[in-house]
C-alpha cells in the first residue's frame, strides 16, 4: 500500500487523540468530514515526496510510479513538498508520529482543495484537536506553522524509542 491510512498505523497517543475529537467533529461540523490522509510512510514514498522539486520532472514522475503513487505532472513535480529524507520525518515509522488529514465536503465527498479553504478548515481542526491533546496531555504540533495545513505531529517525536 503507497498511502497509508489507517488508523492502526498511528502512534497510540495521536491515535487516543483522533479518536477523542471525530465525534466532536462530526457534531459541530456536519458538512465536513475529517479522514486520515497519510499514517505511516514507507521509504519510496518518502524517497518521491523528497524528490520533488530537486530532481528532475521524469525522475520524480519515475519514483512516484515505483511507489505505486498517482501519475504526477510536471508541475507539481516541480514544487517542492517534503523537506526530511527517509528516517527524518515522522511519519517513517510503523506507527506514525504524524498524521494529515482528508478534509472533504460531506455533500459531494469531493476533497477540499481550494487552498485557504484548506487552511481555514485544517485551522479549526488544529484547534479542536489541540483543545483534546491538552486536555488528555499529550504534546502535538501543528503542520500549518509552515504551511502544511493537514499536518499533525507528535512535539517529541524524535525522543521515542522506535
Amino acid at each position: 500500500m503507497p498511502i497509508n491510512n489507517r488508523q492502526d498505523a498511528l502512534h497510540p497517543d495521536l491515535l487516543r487523540v483522533f479518536l477523542a475529537v471525530a465525534p466532536k467533529w462530526a457534531a459541530a461540523n456536519p458538512s465536513v468530514k475529517i479522514g486520515l490522509n497519510e499514517t505511516s510512510r514507507a521509504e519510496d514514498v518518502q524517497t518521491a515526496y523528497y524528490a520533488r522539486g530537486r530532481e528532475s520532472v521524469e525522475e520524480v514522475q519515475r519514483l512516484y510510479k515505483l511507489a505505486g503513487l498517482y501519475a504526477i505532472g510536471a508541475g507539481e513535480a516541480a514544487i517542492k513538498n517534503s523537506n526530511a529524507r527517509y528516517g527524518q520525518s515522522s511519519h517513517n515509522f510503523p506507527k506514525a508520529r504524524a498524521f494529515d488529514i482528508r478534509p472533504t465536503y460531506a455533500a459531494t465527498g469531493k476533497y477540499v482543495s481550494n487552498n485557504e479553504d484548506l487552511k481555514r478548515i485544517c485551522g479549526k481542526y488544529w484547534a479542536m484537536f489541540k483543545a483534546e491533546a491538552d486536555r488528555l496531555k499529550v504534546a502535538v504540533t501543528y503542520g500549518g506553522t509552515w504551511e502544511d495545513w493537514p499536518h499533525i505531529e507528535l512535539k517529541y517525536w524524535r525522543t521515542l524509542k522506535a
